[in-house]
């Protein structure tokens, strides 16, 4: 497999990985509708992973912007 393969193939598996997390931001707009205790922490992680797919989609752009 080539290497544009390879980066096509991580561009993939993070747009799956941004549809979890959309589903965790979802999870966490209920559970602080419901005023549920564990609304915090939802909203940490899921801020964290939200940061951590820019920086993965931006990597990965570059990445095949430079081939």
């Amino acid at each position: 497999m080539s290497l544009q393969q390879e980066l096509l193939e991580l561009e993939t598996a993070a747009n799956q990985v941004s549809r979890i997390i959309n589903a965790i931001d979802l999870m966490s707009i209920g559970l602080d509708q419901e005023d549920d205790s564990h609304a915090d922490g939802f909203f940490a992680v899921c801020d964290y992973l939200i940061q951590a797919d820019r920086a993965l989609r931006e990597q990965v752009s570059r990445c095949m912007k430079a081939l």
